[in-house]
């Protein structure tokens, strides 16, 4: 059948062009990108390096030694401009609704 194994990448099943173009319009009249301030949130364990890919000779297990442990997970919330980091928060944990909206409340917004 001619087909290899791969990776399968993932598209956005609520994608909706004419929503996109709608946003886009509405984003165009923001011509100075000082207004802008931009979230995202990362997290990190014992498992964050992990490869789940690797190469191996033909006929031999790919095999990598590594924790199965995750351990401690430490998340960071920064909230960048074009000045830089204006705020910043590192939790032990995931970052919750709650604790996002205070971050914003507390720390951005003020």
């Amino acid at each position: 059948m001619n087909l290899s194994r791969k990776s399968v990448s993932k598209a956005a099943a609520e994608r909706d062009a004419e929503v996109r173009a709608t946003w886009e319009g509405v984003m165009a009249q923001y011509t100075n990108p000082d207004v802008f301030v931009a979230l995202d949130e990362s997290a990190v364990d014992n498992k964050t390096g992990q490869r789940k890919q690797g190469w191996s000779p033909v006929n031999t297990q790919c095999v990598r030694r590594m924790s199965f442990l995750r351990g401690v997970r430490y998340s960071i919330l920064p909230a960048l401009t074009t000045d830089g980091i204006i705020a910043l928060e590192i939790v032990e944990g995931s970052i919750t609704k709650e604790r996002f909206l205070t971050f914003l409340r507390e720390q951005v917004v003020s």
